[in-house]
């Protein structure tokens, strides 16, 4: 049997068997074949933990196995549970991922809004365990959450509900603060346009009076 006829066999059999399968069986033999690992992924994400050191690396399929389970997170490269990229993709699939991602994520405020754009259901699920460091109150963030905190929630405990409350609070505060700053603006465009009307009105006859001078 050919090389190629076995990795097709093989590649056969985990694809069937998977469930029940120790695909570590495979890992001394097909860790660094992108393309096979790629297939297996497919149907068990969490195989990206057998894949090289250069696999779990690799960014195209790390983002095939964490779009596919976001658990898989746990055991892809360093420098990619700190990329954006990544992460969003993990969140959206399932927002307990968040746990794997790296700290400086985690502790980086423009980030951690990009992630509660991404799926706002983290905005309430253990906010301050994964982000201490990050105001969920902020403008930007309870704006990330919109979605979220307009939506019929389900809350299992009065303290939540305290949260949840006080975000839509904020959010309501900062967009009364935004209409009135869009008024303010449309009122100064006015009266920039009134007094442009009234110096061009103006102007011939200083210049009709100029003329009669000479």
């Amino acid at each position: 049997m050919t090389s190629d006829e076995q990795r097709k066999r093989a590649l056969e059999y985990v694809k069937k068997n998977y469930k029940y399968l120790d695909i570590e069986v495979f890992k001394n033999i097909y860790a660094d074949d992108k393309e096979f690992l790629r297939e297996v992924i497919a149907v068990a994400p969490i195989a990206i933990r057998y894949a090289s050191t250069r696999l779990r690396q690799d960014k195209e399929l790390v983002l095939e196995a964490v779009r596919n389970n976001a658990m898989a997170l746990k055991y892809v490269s360093r420098i990619l549970i700190q990329d954006m990229d990544v992460c969003k993709a993990a969140v959206i699939q399932n927002p307990d991922s968040v746990e794997f991602m790296h700290w400086k994520v985690k502790a980086n405020h423009s980030n951690v809004v990009e992630l509660v754009k991404a799926n706002p259901n983290i905005y309430m699920q253990n906010f301050y365990r994964h982000f201490p460091n990050i105001d969920m109150m902020s403008r930007d963030m309870v704006r990330a959450a919109r979605q979220f905190l307009e939506s019929d929630i389900s809350v299992n405990s009065g303290k939540d509900l305290e949260k949840i409350n006080k975000a839509r609070s904020a959010l309501a505060e900062y967009d009364a603060q935004d209409r009135e700053k869009e008024l303010l603006a449309k009122i100064a465009e006015l009266d920039r346009l009134q007094a442009q009307q009234q110096n061009s009105t103006h102007q011939p006859r200083a210049e009709v009076k100029a003329r009669r001078k000479i």
